[in-house]
């Protein structure tokens, strides 16, 4: 993968963007990662007490290299040792990952958490909501609390780099200032066939992209 990130450049001290005159590119190479055998197990999120910056804050649409937000919740999912943190907003209902969107199933309908929320539109994301479409599931974006998901009968992150990643176990706290680890298996404890056929779909799809097929 190739991470490209344009900076305002060089200048002098100050907050003023009109400061610095030139700006700078950089790309980053990154070699790929193994992810088949979290793709074939799936993988455990949690939901941190960091809550996403409210819209009024930041904008959710820029993607910026400002995220001390989302590494704070990125590092208290590391002490719970999961995967991935998925972050609630100021009003409790779920947004994103740190670097991905979530979706989940639950009879035959494929819900997301809504762009008014506080999230990054993906471009995975709207992928997925596309091909959904296409097999004439029904798709739902709303406002969702954390007790929705948990009823989830299969659920899943995606992003460019993960593509649609299983997950199939949920750990949070019960309060904001609790200190108890709770979890819950989502559905079987094991990727569900939706998932599966939107993997296959959206595979095919990035090899119809890149001419493969």
């Amino acid at each position: 993968s190739v991470r490209i990130t344009v900076t305002r450049g060089p200048g002098p001290l100050g907050l003023s963007p009109v400061l610095c005159q030139k700006p700078t590119l950089v790309m980053q190479l990154h070699p790929d990662r193994n992810l088949v055998p979290y793709w074939n197990n799936g993988v455990t999120i949690g939901i941190p007490r960091i809550r996403r910056n409210p819209r009024e804050a930041l904008d959710p649409q820029i993607k910026a290299t400002s995220s001390l937000n989302t590494i704070l919740a990125k590092m208290e999912g590391e002490r719970w040792g999961v995967f991935e943190a998925v972050l609630l907003n100021m009003q409790g209902y779920i947004t994103e990952g740190t670097t991905c969107n979530i979706f989940w199933i639950r009879k035959e309908t494929l819900y997301t958490p809504a762009l008014s929320n506080g999230l990054l539109e993906g471009v995975t994301r709207a992928v997925i909501l596309s091909l959904a479409r296409r097999k004439k599931w029904q798709v739902r974006e709303g406002n969702y609390r954390l007790g929705d998901m948990l009823r989830a009968e299969e659920c899943f992150l995606s992003s460019t780099t993960m593509e649609i990643m299983p997950v199939v176990r949920v750990k949070w706290v019960s309060e904001l200032r609790s200190r108890r680890l709770r979890q819950l298996s989502i559905g079987t404890g094991r990727p569900g066939l939706a998932t599966r056929t939107l993997q296959q779909a959206f595979r095919s799809y990035v090899q119809r992209e890149l001419k493969l097929l």
